[in-house]
């Protein structure tokens, strides 16, 4: 093949990948020239730069029926594409300019032709190529025709497939490419992922996250309150010197359109789409965005009394501006003695937190949850036990036996204020934002101002002492050991009296603002109507006093009972008597509050699920002396749970959606599941009964007999990597980023973000980690990296470490019991099973020795070999019989010769006893036979001396009998006829006697023939 004027062929445009459209589009397009300079053949059909620009407008106007691999909005991001290709031309640029040019003239000719001309052209290929070619072909054919779907598809459908993904996959999605991280990354995703997990268990991965908002809500709520102030203020002086000035109305137009484009931008996170607005008052879609399909959620009304709807600004990281009112300009017609309202100015942009940031910030609390990762405080202050105790996110109050009522800061520890004022122990309190209510067993209610320690009210009526008490905006509910529950109205001053429980009131709490549950020594549960004054139902299953209560309120709570599994599927109701009131009453399936009503189905939580309707209720929680809690449907009155764990009796409790939390008079706190109700963990630590508790999103509170509060607290563990993601976040917000970095400012975003994120996490770090507590009943060991274990144990307390050089090592040294069991041979060759129960603590002074010699688990290591090995040569020394008839002189040297060797390993032994002992089945044979051969021997014996003790005794009565006879005989020979007349006369005196004092006689017959009827004289 002959060519004129070869000259050099640019290979890069030649190997730039030709548009392909669909057939119907590839008919309107004529042949496209890789380049202007190419040598092509003259028979080749050349077109002018003109021609060629017209046909590049027509495939962009056709740029929805292109392929997917020559899109031009995708081909310029695929780096494996530009890779294939730079190696094509270097394999190119080797072959002679000729072959060059031939190559080229082919790949033109077909980059030109119709979609079903290549068709032919690639059959006809195909049918010539060898095996080698063919298995070239399927070795590039399979990643080529790899897709990527996300890109391809809306944003819209994007989203909805990566909203059935987990985290975990989330962020491995976002680790593909750039825009994958860009959809993976984004509001809409990471909005429907908290919706799913915060505030209640998701039913995919079973377990949720917690709220922690409102402290935010609550502080956001009071800067805004002093920022409106200030603002208003200020502009206010700016607005006076305007108009004296003779302000210009431009500055207000510029303004309004300032604040239009502000409020038509939902989110600077991802610019190209509209994120969900930021309201979490119930994390529930409300409504749709249009552009996405997505929920959106709107701000409900402020309300003091339900914290709940005030979550709206949880988001928001900087303090906004008051919102602008409607444009509006002064008028000279305004009168001299009004002055006008200045215009407020709009309000700024304000900055959101990602929904991915809040994500973590909850999951790194809920792992600390689940890890037990808390940092544990410790209250000291009453000088008798704490009875009752509530907190927030700012103050911790304590009412105790002492008559006192503390106030402390929750964060610092710090007690700010006692307030005394009544004569006996305070049983009952609780506050809001502004007022504390509390309640004493010298039968008055007092409230106070707990911001200024002053008593503002008493309010008395009971006749016996105030055991509990709840209120809310409108009542005040009180409940007394003269077994009465009464109701004040804040409004209008009056006091009703509810009666029905026959033993002291333990616990009251209003539900839903017109009904009233109570707790009772009687061992039942009421629920009251507060309006009627009646009891609509009594809950009865309690064997012990009910101690506490707490209902599940507004909320509904996901349930794991047995009677729910058991219910019909097809959605029929099934019907229950209520014990109270006798009323039937129907249980339904109930739905989930309307959490998904106006907007599409979530992919992890169905709303058409029965299962999902049938597990969400209201339930109230109970806790008695029987040692129970248990969980009751406040609709039917039925008991759906019953926890069994502590070994005492419940004297408080506590839970939310996620967790139940109850104090025992074993001196433990027990957390429990709320769904399935299985005990998580145990908590312990307290010296007395621990007689009430409290439980948050990060913290649990406990307060005990022994006078001392403490306080889990879950949320004070701050991880390093959230402080890297929020300073990252805000670098990246002082650059005004909106969109991902260009390649020449990424060094001063890297530079912006070492400035802020390393200083601020080498800080939050070094504190973290120079700081560690020894808890009660624990010593700790320190290991230096550099001069290794140091040999003084440290005490309890908060202690100084060197991080990253030292590590604090802690021993619980206080007796724990271990039961160690071994088989063993007996001196006769009998085989007994020993069983003992060992309390044992290390030795506090040589706990470094321990350490290095035994570790942490130095129990585990050293009393099981010890104890066999006791067990074992003692045994041996005892006849099977000898160590049931001797046990106490067994355990006595069992119990000398284990503490010697425990002393050995630093290891003390408060005490050591045999608690089972059991016998091979042979021996357990020969011992119940020779125990009955025993007594048949003994009933033998027994039979034996019975018949000779008989066979004496019928001997001595002969022989008396016989004495006797020899006596009378003699006697009548002495005495003679005489002694027999003698008794003849004795005989008819007494004949006579009794026939003459009888009142019926009847005589015989007389000689004389006369005869005599009864009491008729003669």
């Amino acid at each position: 093949m002959a060519y004129d004027s070869p000259s050099p062929v640019d290979t890069t445009e030649l190997l730039a990948p030709s548009l392909c459209l669909n057939p119907d589009a590839l008919e309107d397009l004529a042949p496209v020239q890789p380049t202007k300079d190419n040598l092509l053949p003259s028979s080749f059909p050349t077109l002018t730069w003109s021609e060629q620009s017209s046909a590049y407008h027509r495939a962009a106007k056709a740029e929805k029926r292109l392929c997917y691999r020559h899109r031009p909005d995708l081909r310029s991001k695929r780096a494996a594409d530009e890779i294939q290709l730079d190696q094509l031309q270097q394999d190119i640029k080797r072959l002679p300019q000729q072959d060059q040019q031939i190559i080229s003239h082919i790949w033109s000719l077909f980059g030109s032709a119709p979609a079903s001309h290549r068709q032919l052209v690639l059959s006809g290929l195909l049918t010539q190529c060898c095996v080698p070619q063919l298995s070239f072909l399927s070795n590039h054919l399979q990643p080529l025709l790899r897709i990527d779907f996300l890109s391809i598809t809306p944003p819209e459908i994007a989203f909805r497939i990566l909203s059935y993904l987990d985290a975990t996959s989330l962020c491995h999605a976002a680790q593909v490419c750039k825009s994958w991280k860009r959809l993976a990354d984004d509001d809409v995703v990471w909005h429907r992922m908290c919706e799913q997990h915060i505030g209640l268990k998701c039913t995919k991965c079973g377990w949720g996250l917690p709220l922690l908002e409102k402290k935010k809500v609550r502080s956001k709520r009071q800067s805004d309150q002093q920022q409106i102030q200030n603002t208003q203020q200020q502009q206010k002086i700016q607005y006076q010197n305007s108009s004296q000035s003779g302000g210009t109305e431009s500055d207000h137009e510029d303004h309004d359109h300032h604040d239009h484009h502000a409020g038509s931008s939902s989110t600077n996170v991802a610019p190209s789409h509209p994120s969900p607005p930021i309201s979490t008052s119930s994390l529930s879609p409300t409504e749709t965005t249009p552009s996405s399909g997505w929920p959106s959620r709107r701000r409900s009304a402020s309300n003091d009394d339900d914290i709940e709807s005030n979550r709206t600004q949880k988001r928001v990281r900087r303090d906004s501006r008051s919102p602008s009112p409607p444009k509006s300009k002064p008028k000279s017609t305004t009168p001299l003695f009004q002055s006008p309202e200045p215009p407020v100015k709009p309000t700024e942009a304000v900055a959101k937190r990602p929904w991915k940031e809040i994500y973590s910030e909850r999951l790194i609390v809920e792992r600390n949850w689940r890890k037990r990762n808390y940092r544990l405080k410790v209250f000291r202050g009453h000088t008798d036990g704490v009875m009752c105790l509530q907190f927030d996110d700012s103050f911790l109050i304590t009412g105790s036996y002492d008559n006192t009522v503390r106030v402390w800061n929750i964060e610092t520890g710090e007690c700010l204020r006692t307030l005394t004022g009544h004569a006996l122990c305070v049983r009952a309190l609780h506050f809001d934002d502004a007022k504390l209510i509390t309640g004493s067993m010298d039968r008055t209610l007092k409230i106070w101002n707990y911001h200024t320690g002053q008593c503002i009210r008493t309010l008395q009526g009971h006749t016996d002492g105030v055991v509990t008490l709840d209120f809310d905006s409108r009542i005040l509910a009180s409940g007394s050991a003269d077994a009465t529950i009464k109701i004040w109205n804040f409004a209008t001053g009056e006091c009703s009296t509810l009666k029905g429980h026959c033993d002291l009131v333990n616990k009251v709490q209003i539900y839903k603002k017109k009904l009233l549950v109570s707790a009772s020594d009687d061992t039942t549960v009421k629920l009251w109507d507060i309006a009627a004054r009646s009891c609509l139902r009594t809950f009865t299953g309690h064997v012990g006093r009910v101690q506490c209560l707490q209902t599940s309120g507004d909320a509904l709570i996901s349930i794991i009972a047995e009677h729910i599994r058991k219910q019909p599927q097809n959605g029929f109701p099934s019907q229950g008597r209520a014990q109270g009131g006798g009323v039937p009453t129907t249980v339904c399936t109930i739905n989930r509050s309307g959490l998904v009503e106006n907007a599409p189905p979530s992919p992890l939580h169905d709303p058409n699920s029965d299962t999902e309707k049938r597990n969400m209720m209201s339930v109230v929680v109970t806790g008695g002396l029987d040692n129970t809690l248990k969980v009751w449907d406040v609709e039917t009155g039925e008991c759906l749970n019953t926890l069994f764990g502590h070994v005492e009796g419940v004297w408080s409790l506590a839970f939310d959606k996620l967790r139940i939390v109850s104090g025992s008079l074993d001196r433990s706190i027990k957390v429990w599941d709320t769904e399935s109700g299985r005990c998580l963990y145990t908590l312990t630590g307290h010296e007395g009964p621990v007689t009430c508790v409290g439980l948050g999103d990060t913290r649990i509170v406990s307060g005990s007999d022994d006078g001392v509060v403490f306080v889990w607290d879950y949320g004070s563990v701050v991880l390093f990597a959230v402080i890297l993601f929020v300073a990252t976040h805000l670098a990246f917000e002082s650059l005004h980023i909106l969109s991902p970095p260009t390649p020449p400012a990424m060094s001063a975003i890297l530079s912006t973000i070492s400035k802020i994120a390393i200083p601020v996490g080498a800080v939050v770090s070094f504190l973290q980690y120079s700081m560690y507590d020894v808890q009660g009943g624990h010593r700790a060991v320190i290991f230096d990296r550099l001069d290794g274990v140091k040999p003084t144990p440290v005490g309890e307390g908060t202690h100084f470490l060197v991080p990253w050089l030292q590590r604090a090592i802690q021993y619980d040294v206080r007796t724990k019991p271990r039961n160690i069991s071994t088989t063993t041979g007996s001196k006769d060759m009998q085989m007994v099973t020993l069983t003992l129960r060992v309390l044992h603590r290390p030795d506090v002074k040589n706990l470094s020795q321990i350490y290095q010699g035994l570790g942490l688990d130095y129990d585990e290591r050293v009393l099981p070999s010890i104890g066999n090995e006791v067990l074992k040569s003692i045994v041996a020394q005892f006849d099977a019989g000898e160590l049931i008839t001797q046990r106490e002189l067994v355990s006595s040297k069992i119990r000398e010769d284990l503490a010697k060797r425990a002393r050995e390993f630093h290891i003390e032994l408060e005490d050591v006893s045999i608690t089972t002992m059991t016998f091979g089945r042979d021996f357990t044979n020969a011992v119940e036979q020779k125990q009955i051969a025993q007594q048949e021997a003994e009933r033998a014996k027994f039979i034996v001396e019975k018949a000779e003790q008989e066979k004496n005794a019928s001997i001595i009565r002969a022989e008396g009998e016989a004495h006797a006879a020899e006596i009378i005989s003699a006697s009548l020979e002495k005495a003679g006829a005489g002694l027999i007349e003698l008794r003849r006369i004795e005989a008819s005196k007494d004949i006579a006697g009794t026939l003459a004092n009888a009142k019926n006689v009847t005589y015989l017959p007389n000689q004389k023939g006369n005869n005599m009827l009864l009491n008729i004289p003669v």
